[in-house]
């Protein structure tokens, strides 16, 4: 008898079909591919309902260039920015757009594949009246977009597998392979440089797939040729897989290699005159590997790029595991697909790991690996063609395997990169372009795991770390130092900071005067607003003279390297330090012109005086930028209030003197405070020392 297979492959299905049953009339469907279009229709309907959407990111002016192409034959989007007021549209941070030459043109700053391919999309949008400039049409648009490429990479995927498979395993592979990966929760979130650059990659991979298995007497060079320029047309990262195909062909079909050599490269060729004569370069800016700004850290940056919390390739996508096992079957192993997939993983893995930015900015997980999913798919099947030679019990252990790990990948891309909110709002608190060494490996806050709850604990540990860090710094190495609430998270955080010597100095956090008691210390530092608490304490001595205050302008100069937004309240010119009145006059301030009473507001950034504006009347000012900073001062007999409001957050003590907003390049608080500057130019915040009765605490 023999044995059930749960992934029956497409010889054995053939095998075990009766003789006696009659054949399929012409155009008769299969039940199986009645469930495949079926399959297509849950793809798209899944892709067009998902909650989570990155449209307003790196994709944002991917339809406008298309826009541009139609309406005046070239890439130019002049008409645009002088339409649109581009900072206003950007917050003022205008990553996807950049200038060639001091007075030459606009362009979209991401690759052109996506704008020329959108082609035939964008005309029939406008047709219905949709217009890519509207954010909420350009969404709408990307989206549908996405859905129908979704659907066109799920069908490709579905004939992949069924050139090792029988239909039914086929779909079940597929349904795993693409709500299991990226495929979801990348390529439908927004239109990105991957989408259509995974359509090409999978056809390539078809294309010697199909070859391989005999179902191609020959393979087609120049579809090949034309494929892979169109792939790296859509994402320089294509050429990674470029280089391993002309290896595979020049291995197995010399023949195909050179219409592929000559189609490849004579488009090629025309992109490069094309380039020279719109930009004066050899390659636009975003193809010019000379114009990348490599990171460092490679071999630091490897294992969190392949199994790390944030973007890992194995930790979002467990199903992958299985890969390893090709290397244990010899009739796999030294298969030549199976070795241009590693091969080509190499090379994408070296191309990222030099990339500027191997976290991938604001997204969900390994967005970076999209396109090698189908390069991985073909290795699965490969190894599922062979599992009717293993015996039943590891043939049945790899089968479950396989829908065991691929059920994970669609509750982490499906109902979490999709559909969680949380996992994008998780980019952010700390800022992950501006944190990612010290989120990358960070399992305690897994970004396929993101809660609210996990969120609000990583914001208050971030501005937390942002506030001893700042205290830290002004106290001598070695002392140990009381701040914050003795809540259990707080208590957590010191430990796992104190084992590691987080800040550098070998200081001893607590955040409990029972902490303390048990810990043997004989003095320790805290915060003036802790003052009460710290004199229920029998027998506690105070140092009356450690202190450690700052003045104004030792403060901004500390801080030089950040923003900073001052608001003044009642007075604040009468009591300024000599230190204070330097600093300001070093960075050309204004602020001795400052008269009795009157409203100030200042803006620093990077130690430079960018705005600064006073006068007897209220002032307000507004800063544009990724957050929206707004600054009110009114002086004593035009409301006596400072406001500082980091979008729509109050920021300011609202203190007499200068309150002062400090943010970091991502515009997250740094730093709150005041100074009162009428009177006492020194920080109102007081670190102070406090000496432990000889018996510890009662």
């Amino acid at each position: 008898m023999r044995e059930l297979l749960i992934f029956p492959t497409k010889t054995m299905q053939l095998e075990n079909s009766s003789t006696s049953t009659p054949l399929m009339q012409p155009f008769e469907i299969s039940i199986a591919r009645w469930a495949m279009w079926l399959s297509a229709l849950l793809v798209f309907v899944v892709v067009m309902s998902g909650t989570v959407r990155y449209t307003e990111g790196d994709a944002r002016y991917s339809l406008l260039a298309t826009t541009a192409l139609l309406e005046q034959g070239n890439l130019r989007m002049d008409a645009y920015v002088n339409e649109l007021d581009l900072e206003a549209l950007n917050n003022g941070h205008n990553w996807m757009i950049f200038r060639s030459g001091d007075a030459g043109h606009f362009y979209y700053d991401y690759p052109v594949g996506t704008p020329i391919f959108s082609i035939p999309f964008v005309w029939i949008g406008r047709a219905l009246g949709m217009n890519p400039a509207v954010i909420a049409d350009d969404t709408s648009m990307q989206i549908g977009i996405a859905a129908i490429l979704c659907v066109a990479i799920f069908l490709l995927l579905f004939r992949l597998s069924n050139l090792f498979l029988g239909e039914w395993a086929a779909l079940l592979f597929s349904l795993g392979i693409f709500f299991g990966t990226t495929f979801t929760s990348t390529l439908g979130t927004a239109l990105w440089s991957q989408n259509f650059q995974t359509l090409f990659t999978m056809l390539v991979i078809l294309e010697l797939a199909e070859w391989e298995q005999g179902k191609r007497t020959k393979i087609r060079g120049a579809w090949v040729g034309f494929l892979l320029f169109a792939a790296y047309l859509c994402r320089p990262t294509s050429a990674a897989l470029i280089l391993p195909v002309i290896g595979y062909l020049a291995w197995r079909d010399r023949k195909s290699l050179p219409w592929t050599l000559a189609v490849s490269g004579g488009l090629f060729l025309l992109f490069l005159l094309w380039s020279w004569l719109e930009f004066h370069m050899i390659l636009p800016r975003y193809y010019d590997p000379r114009l990348w700004r490599p990171g460092k850290g490679f071999i630091e940056h490897l294992l969190p790029l392949w199994f790390g919390p944030a973007r890992g390739l194995w930790s979002f996508t467990p199903v992958l595991l299985l890969l390893f096992g090709a290397w244990a079957m010899k009739k796999v192993r030294f298969q030549p697909l199976h070795l241009l997939v590693w091969v080509w993983l190499i090379f994408h893995t070296i191309l990222l790991l030099r990339s500027q930015s191997p976290w991938a900015g604001w997204t969900f997980g390994p967005r970076f690996f999209t396109e090698m999913i189908p390069g991985f798919a073909v290795v699965l099947l490969m190894m599922a063609k062979h599992l009717p030679e293993m015996p039943p019990k590891l043939r049945t252990g790899l089968a479950a395997s396989f829908v065991f790990l691929s059920g994970i990948g669609v509750y982490i891309h499906t109902f979490q990169g999709l559909n969680n909110l949380e996992t994008q709002a998780w980019n952010d608190n700390p800022n992950i372009d501006q944190n990612w060494k010290t989120r990358r490996w960070d399992w305690r806050h897994p970004q396929f795991l993101a809660s609210e709850y996990q969120r609000a604990k990583l914001a208050q540990e971030t501005a937390l770390e942002l506030q001893i860090r700042q205290l830290a710094g002004r106290l001598p190495n070695g002392v140990s130092m009381l701040y914050g609430p003795p809540d259990p998270n707080v208590r957590q955080c010191f430990s796992r900071w104190n084992r590691q010597d987080h800040f550098g100095k070998q200081q001893t956090l607590y955040n409990s005067l029972y902490a303390l008691q048990s810990s043997g210390e004989k003095e320790f530092w805290f915060s003036s607003n802790q003052l009460s608490e710290v004199r229920e304490i029998p027998g506690i001595v105070i140092d009356s003279l450690s202190f450690v205050r700052l003045c104004l302008g030792d403060f901004l100069k500390a801080n030089s390297q950040h923003e900073i937004f001052l608001a003044g309240k009642d007075d604040a010119t009468t009591g300024p330090a000599l230190e204070t009145r330097a600093y300001l006059q070093s960075i050309h301030s204004q602020f001795d012109s400052v008269k009795l009473r009157e409203s100030y507001i200042g803006h620093i950034r990077g130690g430079k005086l960018i705005h600064e504006q006073w006068g007897p009347e209220k002032q307000e000012y507004v800063a544009q930028g990724l957050k929206k900073v707004r600054v009110v001062s009114a002086g004593l007999f035009v409301g006596n209030f400072a406001t500082i409001l980091l979008d729509g957050r109050e920021c300011s003590f609202n203190n007499r003197g200068i309150n002062v907003l400090v943010l970091d390049n991502s515009r997250e608080v740094v730093w709150t405070t005041s100074f009162d500057t009428h009177a006492d130019d020194r920080e109102r915040v007081v670190l102070m020392k406090a000496v432990l009765p000889k018996s510890g605490l009662q």
